[in-house]
Order: C-alpha cells, then structure tokens, then sequence
C-alpha cells in the first residue's frame, strides 16, 4: 500500500472521525450490528496504528444514516476543500423575512468575530477556528434561505 496523497494529519481527522461514528452509535459491537462488517473491523477503522485497514464508504453510509449525523461525511467534506450542508434540513415553514434577519445576523456575526481576531494584526488559531464556526453559521442562513426560495420555484 502506498502512502496516500493526504498528509498524515488529515488521515488521522478520518480516523477519529470513523472512530466517534462508531461510538455514538453505541460501539463497536452495536455498530457492527448495524453495517456489514465484524467487530474487529469496526474497532480497526478508528485505530490510528491500523492505516492499513479504512472504513468502507458503505459502512459510513449505513451508520451515519442509522445516526442521523453524517459524522464522516463532513469530515471528508472538510479534506475536499468544502463544507457540508444538508440542503433539505433547511426548508420550513418560516417566513422569508425571518430567514433573511437570521441571514444578516450571521452575516454580521462572522465580520464581527473577524474584526475582533484582527485587532492585534494577528488571527491565531482559536480566533480562526470561531471564525470558521460562525462563518458555517452563515453558509447554513443562506443554504435556508435559498432552500425557502427554491421550495417556491418547484411548488409556486
């Protein structure tokens, strides 16, 4: 086996990720239960020592669907360059104007932060990282506006 393209940081996010997919559906057993696959396996894809052995995509599949949180998804999302967003979460009853306040108060928030982090000249990684979680607050306002809007265009 080759060594991969991805640094070995970035192998390690998956293998903690595959690790608290396994967990919070109760284990490995539990979660062995739930995929196609045994619990020696289940305990390998999270064990950094074990970067010969990886969780199947269809085993990822059928536990973050048992889950209801795409826990390894999101992390691969994040290897990939993006983000993810459950884009059918979104789509409610609120009204527009509502959406829209919670889009412009996101919004500010991430300029906010941003401002606070550079008033030493300096982002540091804690600072980046609030960042980053407001500014995902801010994709998840607009995704829920959009999905609001595109609900019109197919049902209008």
């Amino acid at each position: 086996m080759g060594d991969g393209v991805k640094s070995h940081k970035d192998y390690i996010k998956l293998k903690a990720a595959a690790r608290r997919l396994i967990k919070l559906n109760g284990g490995t057993e539990a979660s062995a239960s739930i995929a196609r696959t045994g619990r020696s396996n289940m305990s390998d894809y999270g064990n950094v020592n074990r970067l010969d052995v990886w969780m199947p995509v269809d085993v990822a599949a059928d536990l973050e669907e048992e889950l209801g949180e795409p826990v390894v998804t999101k992390v691969l999302c994040e290897l990939a360059g993006g983000v993810f967003i459950k884009i059918g979460q979104f789509a409610s009853q609120s009204a527009l104007g509502v959406k829209l306040a919670k889009l412009g108060k996101e919004t500010s928030e991430v300029f906010a932060k941003m401002a606070e982090a550079l008033a030493d000249g300096n982002i540091d990684k804690v600072e980046a990282e609030q960042t980053i979680n407001e500014i995902n607050e801010a994709i998840e306002a607009l995704v829920s506006l959009r999905s609001s809007l595109q609900e019109e265009v197919d049902n209008g």
